[in-house]
């Protein structure tokens, strides 16, 4: 699936409440991490709290002037938010 020697890192989003709190979809992305790790042992995988992120894609897709139509395309909202935490972690981790 991925050449393991182009890949220094995986980022996921990790599902946290208002107040930073675990929820329910936590579970779900932990199970998730566990499978990339065990796929992919040799590439360190971190998380990023995930919280607003598609609020703040929604945003950026309005005040980029796509039209209404444009952004309710398939997977264009949640390319928008892996373009948001991507960002956010590169920020925070310089």
């Amino acid at each position: 699936m991925l050449a393991a020697n182009d890949i220094e890192k995986i980022i996921v989003g990790y599902p946290l409440s208002d107040t930073g709190e675990l929820n329910a979809m936590t579970g779900v992305v932990d199970r998730f991490i566990e499978e990339l790790r065990d796929a992919f042992p040799l590439i360190p995988v971190d998380t990023i709290n995930e919280h607003y992120s598609s609020r703040d894609a929604q945003r950026i897709l309005i005040a980029s002037g796509s039209s209404r139509k444009a952004r309710q395309q398939k997977g264009r909202l949640d390319s928008a938010a892996a373009c948001v935490l991507l960002s956010d972690y590169l920020e925070t981790r310089q």
